[in-house]
């Protein structure tokens, strides 16, 4: 028997003794519900009262009133009434019918069937291996006509979006409250430090929920509701918001009392201090210990922490890949973890609560999904998927690693999706970053405006092509007046070249297209560009022509160096730093590193940052490390001359560093909007800045 399925808008939870319409929960007696499931069995069907006292009281002797006062509870649970009876009916001198349809989420629970499972491949005598059993067991199961996840998952679908926010600052990071009465948010004081906020959906109520603002992770609550837990730390500087950076960000485990906060601001108390540890994605597990992604020499493994006693367990920790994302549902108790493996496969694991690998799958794309493109989805809790986004696109995941398109009124972009407990909606970031280009003089400057007219925006530099979108990684045409960049005012990142007066878009790409670099052909006369793993030739009038090469690139790096490309390019092995040769096609490789960023100059030297944040030059063939960066600088996104390279630093001070002498300058100060430096022309650089991040929440749901 199912142990969750869905009435109407009601939600039933057998496992607790629950029922949850419109956000509120109520808990029922066990006959009651018991009594609801057997209607629901025999959905349309008139069931006689004889026939559901047997079934429900069995061999104990109770009077007809017993029946009647469940009818009762279960009419008002379920927002229906005796005189409508638009659910349950009343048959006169018959019995009760249920007159809606039922969705069944499961045939059979997860666990019931990996026990099964289990038991068959011990029966036989199999390995004893855990993932050997695992498999084994999937074809018995498929041999015997039984399916290990359930196929049926329902279409999600949301026509309706609500703001939830509408103040000036930018907000982001929602998550329901168990009950589903609050979502608690980031609200920003600046670009990444936030105070945690909440909404009362009963009220309309906003209430700040800590003292002071820090650098706040995304937050999980505790299976009770009464505590939030996240991680914090003070300041802004080398936070990383995924699991795929392994530079160490010291960042405490935090707990928020959830009910004292809400009467009055609380300073987050630390259980767990970083100690130089990499903590990321923490998440209170049922049995209230915490999982989270923990970095362990260079890897990222799956950690229980159990607060009572401070003990720290292995839960999952593959060598065949590295995980980037984590998420856990309450409602199924299971883990998913999103991972890479040396073919450049993105892969769904999906856990019980214990660490047990119950699913493996390989994540299958939809055509014109970039294969490099990192998910990190959240689970439905109602049915065996998950969802995420790319930013104007929602999709739905399932547990076999089919990824199916969500249809979704959106304008703006829309990020960090989290259902609500009945699973009926979503709440979300919505809106965008807008950043534009700007042109400076090495000598130039800041140059704040203290005054503006209505309606204007503030510009740190002014803005060579102005838009309320994301602009940036613009290149300087390397003969000519022209500048390229990469844009998404037409909704989504496209090719764009402008004269500083009349900006043009180059490309169509599809919705969803993930560009990773631009750069300019020798002759001025066309534009290489990597996207979705192809480089492509880009010409001025919009022609673009694929050239087939037998590796996937994942990043265009700039290059001054003539007819030559530089580009990071991965396969079935470890990624590899490659020039390209745009005459006769040749494929050099440069090293074997994963880099971070590369640069090539016009006498054809390279720098490039390894997987280790250690910067190396390469030069007539010899590989030199340079140890006297490391420490002057952590913007890893620089530009390369010939003679040096400049940077910006985390106190948003634009520094060269001499490739000849090794020595290290400040040259001015910028703007603190100041974000980094695309390229570089004699005195002249570009820089992608922020102008705002216009971010607020919002609710997906359907309306019939």
């Amino acid at each position: 028997m199912a142990q969750k399925y869905w009435i109407n808008n009601s939600f039933i939870d057998l496992s607790r003794n629950q029922i949850t319409q419109q956000g509120l929960t109520v808990t029922m007696q066990p006959k009651a519900l018991a009594v609801l499931t057997y209607l629901a069995e025999h959905q349309g069907s008139v069931v006689t009262q004889d026939a559901i006292m047997t079934h429900v009281w069995q061999e104990t002797i109770v009077s007809p009133n017993s029946l009647q006062r469940c009818i009762a509870q279960l009419r008002k649970a379920l927002g229906d009434n005796g005189k409508n009876q638009s659910l349950i009916k009343t048959h006169a001198k018959q019995g009760y019918s249920l007159e809606t349809a039922v969705k069944w989420q499961l045939t059979e629970p997860l666990t019931n069937k990996v026990a099964r499972t289990q038991d068959i491949t011990t029966k036989l005598a199999l390995p004893s291996s855990k993932l050997a059993a695992l498999f084994v067991g999937i074809l018995l199961l498929s041999i015997l006509g039984l399916s290990y996840f359930s196929t049926g998952t329902s279409e999600l679908a949301f026509n309706k979006l609500t703001p939830l926010t509408t103040s000036d600052e930018k907000e982001g990071g929602a998550s329901y409250s168990p009950d589903g009465r609050y979502i608690v948010f980031h609200r920003y004081d600046g670009l990444c430090e936030s105070n945690l906020w909440a909404i009362d959906l009963k009220s309309q109520q906003e209430i700040q929920l800590t003292q002071s603002a820090a650098w706040y992770s995304s937050l999980s609550f505790s299976p009770d509701g009464k505590q939030l837990i996240f991680l914090a730390k003070n300041g802004c500087k080398q936070v990383n918001n995924t699991a795929k950076s392994q530079t160490v960000e010291c960042r405490d485990l935090v707990t928020l009392h959830f009910g004292e906060a809400l009467n009055t601001p609380q300073q987050p108390k630390i259980i767990k201090q970083c100690q130089e540890l990499e903590f990321n994605m923490p998440y209170w597990l049922n049995d209230e210990s915490i999982a989270m992604l923990q970095n362990i020499d260079d890897a990222w493994k799956i950690m229980r922490h159990t607060t009572h006693n401070n003990q720290v367990s292995e839960l999952y920790a593959p060598k065949d890949r590295a995980i980037y994302n984590l998420s856990y549902s309450a409602s199924h108790n299971l883990i998913a973890a999103i991972s890479t493996n040396d073919l450049d496969q993105h892969l769904l694991d999906i856990l019980d609560n214990e660490g047990a690998l119950l699913a493996s799958h390989i994540i299958n794309r939809p055509a014109g999904m970039s294969p490099f493109l990192y998910i990190n989805p959240t689970f439905s809790p109602m049915e065996e998927q998950l969802v995420f986004t790319t930013k104007k696109q929602l999709f739905s995941l399932s547990f076999n690693g089919d990824i199916t398109e969500i249809k979704v009124p959106l304008y703006e972009n829309i990020y960090g999706v989290r259902f609500h407990p009945n699973g009926t909606k979503l709440v979300a970031t919505y809106g965008t970053l807008d950043t534009d280009i700007a042109r400076i003089h090495f000598n130039e400057i800041a140059n704040e405006q203290s005054e503006l007219d209505f309606n204007q925006v503030f510009q740190p530099y002014p803005s060579i092509s102005r838009s309320t979108s994301k602009d940036q990684d613009a290149k300087f045409q390397p003969d000519g007046d022209l500048i390229t960049f990469i844009s998404e005012r037409s909704g989504t990142k496209q090719l764009w070249i402008t004269d500083d007066k009349h900006p043009q878009q180059l490309t169509q790409f599809p919705l969803g297209t993930t560009i990773d670099g631009i750069g300019w052909s020798s002759d001025s006369e066309s534009i290489f560009t990597a996207v979705n793993g192809k480089l492509y030739r880009v010409s001025l009038v919009g022609k673009v022509e694929l050239i087939p090469l037998d590796v996937m690139v994942k990043q265009l790096y700039q290059s001054d160096f003539s007819n030559t490309l530089l580009l990071l390019a991965g396969g079935s092995s470890k990624n590899k730093l490659m020039t390209y040769n745009t005459l006769n096609g040749e494929l050099t490789l440069s090293a074997e590193t994963d880099a971070q960023w590369a640069a090539m100059n016009e006498n054809g030297v390279m720098v490039y940052l390894d997987e280790n944040h250690d910067y190396w030059r390469i030069e007539s063939k010899q590989t030199i490390k340079i140890n006297n960066l490391n420490h002057n600088q952590k913007n890893y996104r620089m530009v390369m001359t010939k003679k040096a390279l400049l940077g910006i630093n985390d106190n948003h001070q634009l520094w060269s560093y001499n490739l000849q002498t090794g020595n290290y300058k400040m040259i001015q100060q910028l703007n603190k909007y100041a974000g980094y430096l695309s390229d570089v022309q004699q005195e002249q650089l570009l820089l992608t800045q922020i102008i705002s991040a216009k971010k607020e929440i919002v609710e997906l749901s359907k309306v019939d």
